[in-house]
């Protein structure tokens, strides 16, 4: 960054003609460093081309200054920026006129906030596109919405996310073909099903789930179920308290290991989702837990060996199981690989087994 003020700073002292591009690079530069006043240089660059004889400010300069603020969090100064940009317009400056993606920062930055009312700022923003006759709403804009609520961390907040997937689906059915949710989309709303407390999360992930599949099924190459959503949906039903969320876990363990057979394009299970699996395992109160992650763990193994190492058991994996106190911890050191035994077993194994050891739970559960 000192490099390029160097030279901007130079061309200056120099004489030498500076473009909007010259500008628009330094303001690059800033927006997307780590320094904490980047978004203020931006704006200082954004304001110093007004007083230039050779060009003045584009949407694509007042882009960029709302990105900067946007990575920061800074939803009041990326407001105020889009609402400069659409009073110019409105006074004929029609080369100021927001594009969805000065919408889009916007409700990016309500997204990184953390506000209270991040949530009904961001659908305001969504509701100004849909008024407005000069931009039109796209898939990004709405899967920034999407975003906004699963940070918000609201109660409702997978069911008001579900409900967006929904309208974007309906535009799409319309015919807006500029709104198309994609596993992106739908990978969002499953991971506020995962976090949520809400009664009904773990169904709402699953019937999320479902549709995906039956989506791609009819058609629609854009929604593939990745790792991601099929662990989201697992964490669900491992959170959800359900007595049959096991039952549900290894459902959709084995329809992921079926796609990999299968060759299909949705995700075969990797750690993560094995993990979400031995994570219900240990939440839940049936019998024969020890078996159970015990099976996993063969899983796991079995198709490290096939050449997926990816599903490799990893360090999560033995805490998830040490803390949910379903097995021997004798039978876990034994089934650990040298390179976790070396890194894992000296310091936090040990520990948990002479814990456990010492509240009378060393006996085997099958």
């Amino acid at each position: 960054m000192k490099c390029a003020e160097d030279m901007f700073q130079e061309m200056k002292d120099n004489n030498v003609p500076i473009s909007q591009i010259t500008y628009h690079v330094l303001m690059n530069i800033y927006g997307k460093s780590k320094d904490v006043n980047g978004a203020v240089k931006v704006e200082e660059l954004l304001r110093s081309m007004d007083h230039t004889d050779q060009f003045k400010p584009s949407e694509f300069s007042y882009n960029i200054c709302m990105d900067a603020y946007a990575r920061r969090g800074d939803h009041r100064k990326a407001t105020s920026l889009l609402e400069e940009m659409i009073s110019l317009a409105d006074q004929g400056n029609r080369e100021f006129q927001p594009t969805i993606h000065s919408f889009a920062s916007v409700v990016n930055a309500l997204a990184k906030s953390g506000d209270a009312d991040a949530v009904p700022r961001a659908e305001a923003i969504v509701q100004k596109v849909e008024d407005l006759d000069y931009v039109s709403s796209n898939s990004i804009l709405y899967n920034s919405l999407i975003d906004c609520l699963v940070k918000s961390r609201h109660r409702d907040n997978a069911a008001q996310a579900e409900e967006v997937l929904l309208r974007m689906e309906d535009m799409n059915r319309s015919g807006n073909s500029n709104v198309r949710p994609n596993s992106y989309a739908y990978s969002m709303v499953l991971t506020a099903c995962a976090r949520s407390k809400e009664p009904g999360a773990a169904e709402r992930a699953n019937r999320i789930m479902l549709r995906m599949e039956q989506l791609f099924k009819d058609g629609n190459s854009d929604v593939v179920a990745n790792s991601r959503c099929y662990s989201a949906v697992i964490t669900a039903w491992a959170r959800s308290n359900s007595p049959d969320a096991v039952d549900h876990a290894f459902t959709l363990i084995d329809r992921m290991e079926q796609n990999g057979r299968d060759g299909s394009p949705h995700s075969k299970p990797d750690a993560h989702c094995y993990n979400a699996c031995i994570h219900a395992i240990a939440k839940s109160q049936q019998r024969g837990k020890a078996r159970k992650c015990r099976e996993v763990l063969r899983r796991m193994s079995a198709a490290k060996d096939d050449g997926f190492h990816e599903a490799a058991p990893n360090l999560i994996t033995y805490s998830t199981i040490l803390n949910g106190e379903c097995t021997v911890c004798f039978d876990i050191i034994s089934c650990m690989t040298p390179s976790l035994t070396y890194h894992l077993v000296p310091q936090h194994v040990h520990s948990q087994v002479k814990m456990m050891m010492k509240k009378g739970r060393k006996k085997l559960l099958t």
